[in-house]
């Protein structure tokens, strides 16, 4: 064999064998590249699988919270004893009455500014209504009782809700004569550590009422509205 031959026959094997070595690491690339793409794909999906599945446990537990906050709430109650529901008798306003004189006076009583004139039949007293509704009755010394036609009932504390118990709390309070609360006072709170007072007192005073009356006319009246919370 001649030396072009024998060179020929080298160069063969050597391409042969390099395109065999070519090969072997082409597929070996494939396999670990093809690898790596599985990878990442689960990667990917494991990440927008967290972006989406976190909020939406977020939203489910929140809601879980507000239905438990609900239901914490509607298991509260306040029932409010109204003056309006008791039974009293009603009294009569006395007016003590003296002998008219040729002069217009004046006279102070303990509870009523009398102001003098001659009547119809040419005596007794006259009450102007200015009289009247500048004085504080109690209850049962009106001819009409007030009545509540609108307002706002008292917020729960938080802190009472929590401890699932029973409290009472009673306010005296002032009706004017337009039917408004003018002067709310907690005379009574118990537990005393909550505020229910508080919530009680800033309640009424949303309160608006059909005034008291004497003799047809607005009076003020003062009144105590007890309420259970339980």
């Amino acid at each position: 064999m001649n030396l072009g031959m024998r060179i020929k026959n080298h160069v063969r094997k050597w391409v042969v064998g390099s395109t065999g070595w070519v090969r072997q690491k082409w597929s070996s690339w494939r396999g670990v590249t093809r690898t790596m793409v599985v990878v990442s794909i689960i990667a990917l999906v494991i990440n927008i699988g967290v972006l989406f599945v976190m909020p939406l446990i977020k939203h489910i537990r929140k809601e879980q919270l507000l239905e438990a906050d609900v239901n914490a709430n509607a298991q509260l109650k306040v029932t409010r004893v109204s003056f309006e529901e008791k039974e009293k008798p009603v009294k009569k306003v006395k007016i003590k009455t003296v002998k008219p004189k040729l002069t217009k006076k004046e006279v102070r009583d303990d509870r009523f500014d009398l102001d003098f004139a001659v009547g119809a039949n040419g005596g007794g007293a006259a009450i102007s209504s200015d009289d009247v509704g500048s004085v504080i009755y109690d209850e049962g010394d009106v001819e009409v009782d007030p009545v509540r036609i609108s307002g706002r009932e008292p917020e729960v504390p938080f802190a009472f809700a929590a401890t699932e118990g029973e409290g009472r709390v009673e306010v005296q309070v002032v009706i004017d004569t337009d039917g408004r609360v003018g002067e709310v006072q907690v005379i009574l709170e118990d537990p005393p550590s909550y505020q229910l007072g508080r919530a009680v007192a800033a309640a009424v005073r949303t309160w608006k009422y059909r005034p008291a009356m004497v003799k047809g006319i607005p009076v003020r009246i003062r009144v105590i509205v007890p309420f259970i919370f339980s």
